[in-house]
């Protein structure tokens, strides 16, 4: 699958491979720069960031992860190691770096480099490099900025169109959303502090990949003679997303499959097409996953996991899971286009989710005691049934008096960009 490395690792759960495709459009040597010039990787760093295959991947020594050089990383060393192809993400990403919680630091650790483009879409991580890749369009401030970027939609759109239901999600904070979303076809400016959020969502997935492919208790014992891509399969049982599959597997097989056509863009069949919202929400809410995203691999199942946990712990944020009617025609682009027929909040209230994340949490951040990231979420939530996306009990937006248009779809309510 083209993307996300589909991740990484070999999309469909069972696989220690992975794919990576950044797009005909991907960035080249060329069209890459380093954030800083005077990285002791300068020489190294842009080729070794764009191996596409297993056979080209980089030595550890001459790419190291950022782990084998300090274990405390600042601002700065990050920013050595990273590759942006316009100056302006470098330094939009120092200034995200440097008022972002303090525990985001050391998840960088289990990588190689970060780099930021005009042209990756989606955004993602490779094991053949041990690096990220991050879509620019969460780094914009400026419409100077903005415009660089490309207007290419995600290759996974339209997948799973010809389902009856949509699986849709938000973060939520005191009764709202949790962020904005800026669109890059408008013409609104924006702060580091608008952005933070959604652009941490992203790192915090993107990170769970990096740490699971390269947990904390195995950084001490790595041979840099060895590639990243190989040292990754030499550890493939000490992974988190190992020994949850082991001990604590997701199980729904109505799920696996639907997750193949919603997120990898597999043919559905007939008896996946007969299926409605409550249907599959019934089916997820009985097993242990926090989101449709998380039946993709056994990679997504950490990252979407992790994700949650850490958002609300550094910001306070509670999740909705929703799932709606596929909208009528012509109706695809507006919120009240979709009926919720089944949705969940906090689904890490649920003492089987819970149970996952925790496992995860203790082998990702090296800790034995992580009580404290869970304990801030409340009970699960079963959301009333038959409202729109729009306006779900608490987190509805309402219209200002005298408003007639109708409220669009917010596009990040749709699991397509990690």
């Amino acid at each position: 699958v083209p993307g996300l490395m589909l991740l990484l690792a070999g999309c469909g759960g069972g696989g220690s491979g992975g794919n990576v495709n950044l797009g005909d459009d991907a960035p080249t040597s060329a069209q890459l720069i380093l954030a800083d010039p005077a990285s002791p990787y300068a020489e190294t760093m842009i080729d070794c960031i764009l191996v596409m295959d297993s056979s080209d991947s980089c030595l550890l020594q001459d790419l190291p992860l950022l782990a084998q050089d300090t274990d405390a990383p600042t601002v700065d060393d990050i920013l050595a190691r990273t590759v942006v192809s316009h100056d302006w993400m470098a330094t939009r990403f120092r200034q995200y770096l440097e008022t972002a919680p303090p525990e985001m630091l050391p998840l960088f650790k289990a990588l190689t480099a970060v780099v930021i483009a005009a042209d990756i879409r989606p955004s993602q991580y490779s094991p053949y490099s041990g690096a990220i890749y991050l879509d620019a369009a969460y780094l914009w401030t400026t419409n100077a900025e903005k415009a660089t970027i490309s207007r290419d939609p995600d290759y996974r759109s339209d997948f799973g169109d010809d389902l009856n239901f949509v699986p849709l999600y938000r973060y939520i904070k005191d009764g709202d959303f949790a962020w904005e979303f800026y669109s890059l076809s408008g013409t609104e400016t924006r702060s580091i502090a608008d952005l933070e959020k959604s652009l941490s969502a992203l790192l915090l997935h993107e990170l769970a990949h990096a740490n699971d492919f390269f947990p904390p208790g195995s950084i001490v014992n790595l041979d840099s003679g060895r590639t990243a891509w190989s040292t990754t399969q030499s550890i493939f049982a000490e992974r988190a997303s190992t020994v949850l599959r082991n001990t604590q597997p997701l199980n729904s097989e109505t799920w696996f499959g639907l997750a193949e056509v919603l997120f990898i863009g597999t043919a559905s069949t007939a008896s996946q097409r007969l299926l409605s919202a409550l249907d599959v929400g019934i089916e997820f809410v009985n097993d242990g996953a926090n989101d449709s995203y998380s039946y993709t691999s056994q990679y997504e199942d950490v990252a979407m996991l992790f994700e949650e946990v850490m958002m609300g712990y550094l910001y306070g944020t509670g999740r909705d899971v929703l799932f709606t009617d596929q909208p009528l025609p012509g109706e695809e682009a507006f919120c009240d286009g979709y009926i919720i027929r089944s949705g969940y909040r906090d689904r890490l209230g649920d003492a089987v989710v819970q149970s996952r994340a925790e496992l995860v949490l203790q082998i990702l951040l090296g800790e034995s005691d992580v009580s404290r990231y869970l304990d801030g979420f409340g009970p699960q939530q079963e959301l009333s049934p038959g409202g729109t996306i729009c306006n779900v009990e608490d987190i509805g937006i309402a219209q200002p008096a005298g408003v007639q248009e109708r409220k669009l779809l917010r596009p990040d309510t749709r699991r397509l960009y990690r």
